[in-house]
């Protein structure tokens, strides 16, 4: 039960990060029902364009009928994001719907009275809170950057030029860092608070700036940023390479997430 418990305040901690900008943003829209969330950000990019299975269900297509096809009818790219309490039947009306599996990911948490961050940045290396419309969009073109020349980054790109005019970057619940090196942004994470927990995501690094330390360092720096105001539920996902960084950082694995894409039904 307890695990149950900690998958699902991961769950809503995910699906208030995933909708917190499309929520309060004109051309975006979240549909939320007791069964799934649908995220549409109003673009052709599957890092926005998310729905949450919420729960189980005995009638799966009629469920991706609501989930997937919204976005399929506007050749949309989407990810479909699958709990552990999703059944295997589901998961496969999922595959013979036509999605195809991109990635597992493992949600874990910890309390951050059992945290102790390391609070040494490598030389050269600094980190601060994104704090202006020009910090906004440098954040953006990083994490655009990683998806080199297609036309995700062109839509993650413009995704951040519209957060950087919204001002929702100001707001308390939602924080996002950048990480320099001579001025230049090297590495990028995020934290979102919800009133039950908050949540660490989004920590990249830069190909050519890789092996040096510096995605564990922001890491670091975040933690040490929520605990100078926070005391509770700390939760985040992980990829089964990098689990064991955060796990040697206090966190526990509780439940997998299963990720699905629908690229393969697109006219792209």
């Amino acid at each position: 039960m307890h695990d149950q418990k900690m998958a699902a305040l991961i769950q809503q901690n995910f699906v208030c990060k995933v909708s917190y900008v499309p929520s309060k943003s004109a051309g975006m829209s979240v549909i939320e029902t007791d069964e799934f969330v649908n995220v549409d950000c109003g673009l052709p990019a599957d890092t926005f364009n998310i729905s949450v299975l919420l729960k189980d269900h005995t009638d799966a297509e009629r469920l991706l009928r609501e989930t997937v096809e919204p976005f399929t009818v506007q050749n949309f790219p989407m990810s479909l994001w699958c709990w552990d309490n999703i059944s295997d039947s589901t998961r496969q009306a999922i595959m013979k719907h036509g999605l195809i599996l991109s990635e597992v990911n493992i949600g874990m948490y910890a309390y951050t009275s059992d945290l102790h961050p390391a609070m040494e940045l490598p030389f050269g290396f600094s980190v601060r809170q994104v704090g202006s419309p020009m910090e906004v969009r440098q954040l953006g073109e990083a994490l655009a950057s990683l998806f080199e020349e297609s036309m995700e980054g062109e839509y993650v790109r413009k995704y951040y030029e519209l957060l950087s005019e919204s001002g929702l970057y100001k707001h308390s619940d939602l924080k996002l860092f950048i990480g320099l090196i001579n001025d230049k942004v090297v590495c990028i994470g995020s934290a979102i608070y919800t009133e039950n927990s908050v949540g660490v995501y989004d920590i990249a690094t830069l190909p050519e700036q890789r092996n040096k330390g510096l995605g564990s360092a922001m890491f670091h720096y975040i933690l040490a940023e929520i605990k100078r105001s926070y005391d509770g539920l700390c939760v985040l996902q992980a990829s089964e390479a990098g689990a064991n960084i955060y796990r040697r950082a206090g966190f526990q694995p509780v439940c997998n997430i299963a990720v699905f894409e629908n690229n393969n039904m697109l006219d792209l």
